[in-house]
């Protein structure tokens, strides 16, 4: 119940329902269910961006997780820790964490989280300007997608990799990654990511001095 009222952003009826289950899940001294609405809590408090708060939650389930031996909580887990230092600009700390999770992904060979490792770690890099390393990271997590067929992740990095390029002036190749992400989107009906990436196109665009396609 307290994650159907985070998806639709009733955050502090959320936050009660984590809470009750916590206590129940505590008196049944169930590990694994603790873990779960401490990761709740967490993710509750993310969406608030206190994000201290958040972090006090993830680490308490990191906690419980080793003692559990339960790698793909502990992964998800150094995710979430590496995206609060990434949003606080503690890029060192971030990389460490991401790549953390990485080893662990890459160890049970969940392609998914191998995926999203990368593209975090890429978008780190791309926030302190290190394009080519970003490049790097997120093609890499691109040829897995093609391998394992996750296509909206695909669009997802094919928007990044545009971006980069774009971020180094390189309009020809941004377009064509942007366009790229764009058909995926529309394929899904992604209605907000059609409208993202035929707004990433317009700018490119411009910026190429196409200032009638860029208006339609």
């Amino acid at each position: 119940i307290g994650n159907s009222y985070m998806t639709l952003n009733e955050l502090d009826k959320a936050l009660d329902y984590h809470k009750r289950s916590l206590k129940i899940f505590k008196e049944l001294e169930d590990s694994y269910l603790i873990g779960y609405s401490l990761t709740s809590l967490g993710v509750n408090h993310y969406y608030r961006e206190d994000y201290d708060t958040a972090l006090d939650y993830y680490f308490q389930v990191m906690e419980i997780s080793k003692k559990l031996n339960n790698n793909d909580r502990i992964g998800q887990m150094f995710n979430n820790i590496g995206n609060i230092y990434n949003i606080k600009n503690d890029y060192p700390l971030a990389i460490e964490y991401f790549k953390k999770s990485l080893e662990i992904a890459e160890e049970v060979n969940d392609h998914l989280s191998v995926i999203e490792s990368l593209n975090n770690i890429g978008i780190n890099y791309r926030s302190q300007h290190s394009f080519e390393t970003s490049l790097d990271y997120f093609k890499r997590a691109l040829i897995i997608c093609n391998e394992s067929e996750h296509l909206q992740h695909k669009s997802i990095l094919l928007s990044n990799i545009g971006s980069t390029y774009f971020s180094i002036g390189n309009y020809l190749t941004a377009l064509d990654y942007h366009k790229q992400a764009l058909k995926i989107k529309e394929d899904f009906n992604d209605n907000y990511g059609i409208v993202n990436e035929e707004f990433n196109i317009g700018v490119i665009n411009y910026y190429m001095n196409n200032s009638s396609e860029a208006l339609g």
